[in-house]
Order: C-alpha cells, then structure tokens, then sequence
C-alpha cells in the first residue's frame, strides 16, 4: 500500500536504461518503439522522465504522490514536452539505484500511453562527489563523533561549524568547543575536558591546549590555566541533589568524574548507574541515600 506524501520519505535516484517499450498517441492511433529511458527523482519530491526512440525524445516532468517503502512510486506528471498535462503513472525502482518499469496514462492535452521496461544496469554516470569539506581553521584540531563535556562558559546557536570554530579561535579564554550538529548549537570551554563518543557532536582544541585528532585529552592534563582539579571522593549508594549546572549522558562513572575533575566550576557530581546520567555541581550538598547512584566531591 502507497503512502501520502506527508508520510513518507521519498527516493532519490538518477537512473538511464535501455531497453524496450511503447510509446501510443490513441488520438491519432500512432506508435512509436521505445529504445531507452530516464528517470531523476530528487528534492522536493520531483519527478523528471524522458524516454527515446528512433527519431523520437520527450520530456515529462512532475512529482512523487506516494512511495511503498519499497520499489512502487507513483506520480503526477504537470508537464508533458513543456504543454501542462494532467497524466499520471508510476515506476518500479530495482534496489540497485536503478528503475525496472515505467507506465504511465495520460487524457490531456494527449491521449497517451507509456510502457517501458529496461534491460541492463543503470548506464547513468555517477554524480560528482561533493566538494571536500574546508579544513578547520589553523590552531584547532577537528573531531568528529567525539564530544567534550563540561566546562563550558558560553552557548549560541548557529548553522555553521566553522562559525563555532572561529567563535573559538577569536577568543583567548577558550580552550576547546564543541558543536552539536543535530541542535546547532556551538559550546566554548574554558577548559579541555574529556573526549567521550557522541556522533551528533564535532569538538575540537585549541593547539597548545592539549587534545588530538578523535583521541582524549589525557589523563595527565592540568588544565593549561592552572586550575586545581584536587581529587574527587567516590561514595556509592548515595546521593547530592541539587546546585546542578549541567548534566549529560555519560559513558561510565570515570567519564563523569573526570567531567567535573576537569572543570574548574564544579565541586561535586552525582551519577546514575541505571541510566548512565552525570550532573554537575556547583556546591557540595547533604548526603541522601539512593542506591543506583554514586556521588563525590573534590577534596
């Protein structure tokens, strides 16, 4: 069964197979062989078929109105050889980036009648890679699928990684960023916090700070201000709730301690073994008891 439009991410394709078909004006009775095909599905739904026979070529272009999820698409043709139409058809795409059949039936401004059906690969040429992407700016490293959590002085939204990146490079009290590339937003740090996995997230350090393409920051880093991370208190069965200024998914308990170790804010933390949520802490709460966490604070 077909989907609305709404519902459905379409496919993209560009396909071009010989094979055979007919072309049939049933105002005129006239036919025509068919000896190749196109087919360019794209954004925006769009739908571009032109078929060839010997001293023959049209152009037919339209949208996508439904998709099975699998190989059935059907469309609205809106132009037929650039005279506004109102045919309509689908196609059966093969799972390869290539199309096995075409038919489309049309009333207006032709009675007209397409069949189609390839034989052979997808003799389309590829597409042009894109373009390379630009390197990070000079003086930052660039990590992909690696977040930094902690530490950080200032947010702000933006569509652009190198905004966040030259946001960083341009401000002396930053020492490593991250961007979230799903909510687009930029994290300045002021200091250089672990690296931990994150694929939605791209960080980086700023050079002489410390860091490595995709690594960690390293156990023995001290900060490069100075900071005193002290040693933090590992109390299990227990709880400090409250003067939360962040939280964040953690690895484990050493990737949460090592968060607020690394963090000149933060005075204490608690973690959650169930869920593996880590928070922050400005001040060092009462102890309460909860078994599914571990709290501490520095000494």
């Amino acid at each position: 069964m077909a989907v609305p439009a709404s519902a459905q991410d379409f496919p993209r394709l560009q396909a071009r197979h010989r094979g055979t078909g007919t072309y049939e004006n049933r105002g005129t009775k006239e036919t025509w062989q068919l000896s190749e095909a196109r087919v360019v599905l794209s954004e925006q739904s769009s739908a571009t078929i032109e078929v060839w026979g010997r001293n023959l070529q049209v152009a037919m272009r339209g949208r996508i109105t439904a998709f099975n999820g699998r190989k059935h698409v059907s469309f609205a043709l809106e132009t037929f050889d650039g005279v506004p139409t109102t045919a309509s058809g689908w196609l059966d795409i093969d799972g390869r980036g290539g199309v096995e059949r075409i038919e489309i039936d049309g009333q207006s401004p032709l009675r007209l009648g397409i069949s189609f059906r390839s034989q052979g690969p997808n003799i389309e040429p590829p597409p042009p890679p894109p373009p390379a992407p630009e390197p990070a700016p000079a003086g930052l490293t660039e990590e992909y699928g690696v977040n930094r959590r902690g530490a950080d002085y200032r947010n702000f939204a933006t569509d652009e990684l190198r905004v966040c990146q030259n946001a960083c490079k341009g401000d002396t009290r930053c020492r490593a960023y991250a961007y979230n590339l799903n909510r687009r937003v930029c994290y300045l740090k002021s200091q250089v916090p672990a690296a931990s996995e994150d694929r939605q997230v791209t960080s980086g350090v700023k050079q002489g700070w410390g860091g490595s393409g995709g690594g960690s920051a390293g156990g023995d880093y001290d900060g490069g201000g100075g900071g005193n991370y002290g040693q933090l208190t590992e109390e299990r069965g227990l709880d400090r709730r409250g003067n939360d200024y962040t939280d964040f998914r953690a690895r484990d308990l050493y990737d949460c301690q090592e968060s607020c170790r690394r963090d000149d804010r933060c005075r204490a933390y608690t973690f959650d073994t169930i869920d593996r949520t880590c928070w922050l802490k400005d001040r060092v709460n009462t102890q309460q008891r909860n078994r599914d966490t571990v709290t501490g604070f520095k000494q």
